[in-house]
């Protein structure tokens, strides 16, 4: 099965590098999919809106919103157990309490782990779709 994926991630990576908008409008479209891809359910729809708004790429938002959307799963499963821990041994009186504290440490959660990502996918995804339209330029003159 990875023999199978690698093939086409790089098939998608070449895809969207080779989007006919500035590396500039791409990867930004990407941090916004990645930083709100990260909201659970609605988050790659939010990212296609939010890129639309700013004028930025939005099939990069969409396909990176939806990525981001499968790293939610494991934050969000971890501040589940941590608030069943917290219940079970505060009793039924640290229900309310316990929610209120997942609240917020899923908000931090999502919030600092949206940025970082964001930031990160600004950084790599301008790299490499300046770096695909190097290469692509130099292929297409020595034909």
């Amino acid at each position: 099965m990875t023999r199978m994926a690698l093939p086409r991630f790089m098939e998608l990576v070449r895809r969207l590098a080779g989007l006919s908008d500035p590396p500039e409008k791409v990867a930004g479209g990407a941090a916004i999919g990645m930083f709100l891809g990260i909201l659970p359910g609605t988050g790659p729809l939010a990212a296609l809106a939010v890129a639309a708004v700013l004028k930025q790429n939005r099939a990069s938002a969409l396909l990176a919103g939806t990525a981001a959307n499968f790293l939610a799963v494991p934050i969000v499963i971890a501040v589940f157990a941590a608030a069943a821990f917290e219940v079970r041994h505060g009793g039924v009186g640290a229900i309310w309490p316990a929610i209120r504290a997942t609240g917020v440490w899923t908000l931090a959660a999502f919030l600092g782990g949206g940025a970082l990502a964001s930031v990160l996918t600004y950084g790599i995804t301008l790299a490499v779709v300046k770096a695909y339209r190097v290469k692509r330029a130099l292929r297409a003159r020595r034909t």
